[in-house]
């Protein structure tokens, strides 16, 4: 009993893994995955995000590079700011590292692009752990509904603004 009620303990952290194909070009993906600022209106517990550098707004579709982003979610329980460090490769990749963060430990998002024909294989990888034991506990059993609804709203996102159907 006393094991199932540890929530002061570290877990490892959680790990997950997926692909998905859509119909829409890699370029287009990439532009939505690097619109930080647009998250708050699709991802449900992000209720703010923003890029933390000034630079020209189209040289991150161009240009490989770096930059800083904020962003405040909110799970209901608990509401976190934090900066993630976002490295991206044109069209290719781009991954997002949590920086300087009191929620997360660890927060390690990959997104990889590549072509299949007239669609794109999406690439999707995210290891998490939150500080806390008792937010991890709760991670480790909702953790794949969350990751799952993450790719879920930014593929309907991509179909959205790209006015694509959705393959099954």
């Amino acid at each position: 009993m006393l094991k199932c009620l540890n929530l002061i303990s570290s877990s490892s952290p959680f790990n997950y893994r997926k692909t998905h194909l859509i119909n829409v070009p890699k370029k287009l993906i990439y532009g939505t995955v690097l619109d930080i600022p647009s998250y708050s209106r699709f991802l449900p517990w992000c209720e703010k995000s923003h890029w933390i550098d000034d630079v020209v707004p189209s040289e991150p579709l161009i240009c490989r590079g770096q930059r800083r982003a904020q962003l405040t979610v909110n799970f209901k329980l608990l509401k976190e700011s934090y900066v993630s460090k976002v490295t991206f490769e044109p069209f290719s990749s781009v991954r997002a590292v949590a920086a300087d963060s009191n929620l997360f430990e660890t927060l390690d998002t990959v997104w990889e692009f590549e072509e299949q024909g007239n669609n794109t294989l999406i690439k999707f990888y995210i290891i998490f752990k939150f500080h806390f034991g008792a937010y991890q506990s709760i991670s480790a059993s909702l953790g794949r509904m969350l990751t799952d609804t993450m790719l879920e709203r930014f593929v309907k996102e991509c179909h959205r603004r790209h006015n694509t159907r959705i393959l099954s």
